[in-house]
């Protein structure tokens, strides 16, 4: 029984070793992050600048100053930064430079520009700009009536009101309208006219004393025929009237000027009347004197032939 066999064993497990081959495969080279980041960028489409056509300088610079487009071309000897000003507005409101009160809200830039030299001066240097101020005193209703004319660039009206036609030249100055102006020119006749035809009252004289000024010609001929009158002896009342000067220390002043030069000018005349009296006198002596010899000289000649 020994020899009998019992039931067998199993046999040990045993793991067999797998081994795994990696195939050697071509790796690409590893590159920097930020050039790895360049590759995912988007291509953009830049047009050779050669290829682009060129617009005309004159539609490229109309681009620019309304601000579609921008200046990427560098003038010669000129930095980079081009500044270009803005589009000039076509009206501008006229406002009181004390007050910010509106007077007129839309007068034509063109116009304005055209007939007052301190428009153009200010709105020059400042086309953006939608105000225009205007300093000192003056009348509302002759103001409107000025920029009214200028609007519909007419001539300043004329008034047979000596008053009125001042207030409405006062208003013109307050606008930087000089009295040169061909616009101005009517109005100032009529006032001078008025003013040498007239009684110079009290309220005129402060008026143009005090609100023009001494180097106006308003003022200047206001001196004159003041003067004028005075020495015609057409004014009324003498005292009054250098008391209502003195007070006017311009006027008075502009007035003692103009005295000195109407002396010297009649001295000079007087003068003058002098010198062909005395020029005349010895003509006529002299005449007389030759006329006598003659006469001597043809008595003696009968003497002899007798």
């Amino acid at each position: 029984m020994s020899d009998a066999q019992g039931p067998s064993r199993p046999s040990t497990p045993t793991t067999t070793e797998i081994v795994i081959h990696h195939v050697a495969s071509p790796q690409a080279p590893k590159e920097p992050k930020s050039r790895i980041l360049g590759y995912l960028q988007p291509t953009v489409y830049k047009p050779e600048a050669d290829d682009m056509p060129k617009a005309p300088k004159t539609i490229l610079d109309a681009l620019i100053r309304a601000g579609i487009c921008k200046c990427t071309t560098k003038p010669k000897g000129e930095s980079t930064d081009v500044k270009y000003s803005a589009p000039r507005k076509l009206t501008v409101s006229v406002v009181d430079g004390k007050t910010d009160r509106v007077i007129h809200k839309y007068v034509p830039t063109r116009l304005l520009m055209g007939i007052s030299a301190r428009a153009a001066e200010i709105l020059e240097a400042k086309p953006w700009a939608g105000k225009f101020k205007i300093h000192g005193k003056y009348e509302p209703a002759a103001m409107n009536s000025v920029i009214y004319a200028i609007i519909l660039s007419q001539k300043m009206p004329v008034n047979a009101d000596l008053t009125a036609n001042l207030l409405k030249y006062e208003a013109c100055l307050r606008l930087g309208i000089p009295s040169t102006h061909s616009s101005v020119k009517p109005l100032l006749t009529a006032i001078n006219t008025q003013i040498s035809t007239t009684t110079i009252t009290s309220e005129v004289l402060t008026f143009i004393a005090y609100h023009l000024g001494s180097q106006d010609p308003v003022f200047t001929h206001m001196a004159n025929v003041l003067c004028h009158q005075r020495f015609k002896g057409a004014v009324e009342d003498v005292k009054a009237c250098g008391k209502m000067v003195a007070r006017k220390p311009a006027l008075q002043k502009a007035m003692v000027h103009i005295d000195q030069a109407h002396e010297a000018r009649r001295e000079a005349i007087n003068a003058s009347k002098r010198n062909r009296t005395k020029k005349s006198e010895d003509e006529s002596g002299a005449e007389s004197l030759v006329g006598a010899t003659l006469k001597n000289k043809a008595a003696i000649a009968e003497e002899h032939e007798a």
